[in-house]
């Protein structure tokens, strides 16, 4: 088959990824405290032939046919990470006496049954 195809294909898998993201964060955009989310994408260069890897959230596909511009190689994109927006939100009053906010970086640290936890 060809290979150009396969790159094309990691592309678009790695692109719908990346809209998930986008609709989870418009979703949550609303919500008091929220931190979006930032898909980072890199591209792959694989020796591997006649495969498929499958790892949670990155999409691997193999070429079926040698590259021509790499003897044995296929390059593809994939979404290497998601990273977490932690920059300050906007401050929203709601007059209650126990409502309190951060300004600036950090978090709240909470005693849980399981541990000190941060939010």
């Amino acid at each position: 088959m060809f290979s150009g195809l396969y790159s094309a294909i990691s592309g678009s898998i790695a692109q719908e990824r990346r809209l998930e993201i986008i609709s989870n964060n418009l979703a949550n955009m609303s919500t008091a405290g929220y931190k979006k989310d930032i898909p980072l994408f890199k591209a792959v260069l694989s020796n591997t032939q006649n495969q498929i890897q499958e790892a949670p959230g990155i999409a691997f596909i193999s070429l079926e046919e040698k590259s021509p511009l790499f003897k044995n190689a296929s390059s593809f994109v994939v979404l290497d990470k998601i990273a977490t927006d932690f920059s300050q939100g906007l401050f929203k009053g709601t007059g209650n006496k126990l409502d309190v906010a951060l300004n600036g970086e950090g978090f709240f640290v909470i005693e849980t049954p399981q541990g000190t936890r941060y939010t």
